[in-house]
């Protein structure tokens, strides 16, 4: 009942509707741009990698996950 509720809700507000599909992506789109590449994966075959930067990159999509249910959970509250 409530889901069916909300979601007409949020289909009529089409401002917050394209917010919530945009911040997920642009967030993503930066995360792709900013941070290193292939920090998640093996290093390569005689290289070794002393210090990994993927502690930092999950660190960063976990404050952006945060970002995008706190938002959610805000605009929620307001309505």
């Amino acid at each position: 009942m409530q889901t069916r509720r909300y979601a007409r809700v949020l289909l009529g507000d089409w401002r917050t509707l394209a917010l919530f599909a945009a911040a997920p992506v642009a967030l993503g789109a930066l995360i792709l741009v900013r941070l290193p590449e292939e920090q998640l994966g093996q290093p390569p075959t005689g290289q070794f990698r002393l210090i990994s930067h993927a502690p930092i990159v999950l660190f960063v999509v976990v404050i952006c996950v945060t970002l995008v249910g706190a938002g959610a959970a805000i605009r929620d509250g307001c309505a």
